[in-house]
């Protein structure tokens, strides 16, 4: 029988405090510091509607479109995830530079792909939306990409 590979627990104490203060960073204006490599999410609380603050870690990023791909540590256990999932308009930061985004969420084929929202790739999501929906959505991944209005 396969074993099973437990989740990672979520961090407390001091673990906690030290993945907090890349936020400082970016709050004293010091986001480029961690260059493209890491986005400021900006989303609101699901159940108290405050803004809430968390950094990630980048997978890819277009520098063109501003778009960017995450990854959750923590799979869907994360609150930052419950909250986007819930609110998907969002602000990402990334080095200095802050735009209003929506978030969505990556099936397993675009995720692996790295399809981007744009012309191509949303003719592409069109054609093959069926497929994406019988395979599952993808746990882990995330796109954010500022919206044009």
């Amino acid at each position: 029988m396969p074993e099973k590979i437990s989740e990672p627990k979520l961090p407390r104490g001091l673990a906690r405090l030290a993945f907090r203060l890349p936020i400082w960073l970016y709050r004293f204006h010091l986001g480029w510091l961690l260059g493209y490599r890491f986005v400021l999410l900006t989303h609101t609380g699901r159940k108290s509607g405050l803004p809430r603050y968390t950094v990630l870690e980048v997978v890819r990023y277009e520098k063109i479109t501003g778009a960017c791909i995450v990854a959750s540590g923590w799979n869907t256990k994360s609150d930052w995830f419950h909250n986007v999932m819930t609110n998907p308009i969002i602000v990402i930061q990334i080095c200095n530079k802050r735009s209003a985004a929506t978030a969505k969420r990556l099936s397993p084929v675009t995720g692996d792909k790295n399809y981007w929202i744009t012309p191509a790739g949303i003719r592409w999501l069109c054609a093959n939306w069926r497929s994406l929906w019988a395979t599952g959505w993808m746990e882990r991944r995330m796109i954010f990409s500022p919206w044009v209005g």
